[in-house]
């Protein structure tokens, strides 16, 4: 077996004198947390640096001081994606966040079905009734995926009771119940993507990007460009940060018509 086969392909990150400098300034003296402080392979994938350039909104300064920094975080979970170890940075900034609960609010149609959470609501019932299939709309998937954990038996016991019979609807629920999305079980539920396509793959879904944009080609679909780079976050606490995507791309998040962008689901239909 080749050594490279057991390796996680690293991005090359530039280090500036302005970064380390920045770097220098901070207590590394403080209590640690499992956070290595690498030399910032998440902080080019953190919206919040990219739109600042400040390091205490990235990732580092986000482990290192989560009482200061904490209403910043979008919570988007790129730098744990892109961490070498997967380090859970909002979990460590929020290392004490409530109880929450996933419970059903609405079931309709039969299996297979769409799980979608209660804010896409309207979106998920109307798609089902074109294209044939049962829904199911929870609540409590948000809070989840802004403090999730990977110790929360709760969670784990919802992916074992839906992971057969139900595909997610959108990123939030494939995320926290490591569901299949809808686009990756095209096949199962007898759906198909017609079109050429400019492809915006949300935060939540970037480490399947490769496997949905290859699933999409099996289906005929052409992709002439592909952005995972921009998050769809939108406002938290004193930083914004505008997605640079035009409306001729089509995302994969349902909260991407809220900036003009054509969704996926649009462009789904029966065989």
């Amino acid at each position: 077996m080749k050594l490279g086969s057991k390796l996680k392909i690293l991005k090359v990150v530039k280090i500036s004198p302005a970064m380390v400098l920045s770097l220098l300034k901070y207590n590394l003296s403080t209590k640690p947390v499992t956070c290595t402080y690498c030399p910032g392979i998440c902080i080019t994938e953190c919206p919040t640096y990219v739109s600042t350039g400040n390091t205490l909104l990235s990732p580092l300064g986000y482990a290192r001081f989560p009482e200061k920094t904490r209403e910043y975080c979008l919570r988007c979970w790129r730098c744990s994606q892109i961490c070498p170890l997967h380090t859970p940075v909002p979990s460590i900034i929020l290392p004490y966040a409530k109880k929450t609960y996933i419970e059903v609010l609405e079931k309709g149609g039969d299996e297979p079905f769409l799980v979608g959470d209660e804010e896409d609501i309207e979106l998920i019932k109307s798609f089902a009734r074109k294209v044939g299939l049962g829904y199911i709309i929870v609540k409590g998937i948000r809070d989840f995926y802004r403090f999730k954990s990977s110790r929360n038996k709760y969670c784990r016991i919802w992916r074992k009771l839906l992971k057969n019979k139900c595909v997610a609807f959108s990123p939030e629920v494939a995320f926290v119940l490591d569901m299949p999305f809808i686009v990756e079980e095209l096949d199962k539920l007898g759906l198909i993507v017609k079109g050429s396509l400019k492809l915006h793959i949300p935060c939540l879904l970037v480490e399947r990007g490769g496997s949905i944009i290859k699933k999409l080609e099996e289906k005929g679909v052409r992709i002439v460009s592909v952005n995972s780079a921009e998050c769809l976050g939108g406002p938290l606490g004193n930083v914004y940060h505008e997605p640079n995507l035009d409306s001729s791309y089509v995302s994969l998040c349902p909260r991407a018509r809220e900036y003009g962008l054509k969704l996926i689901y649009d462009f789904i239909s029966l065989r």
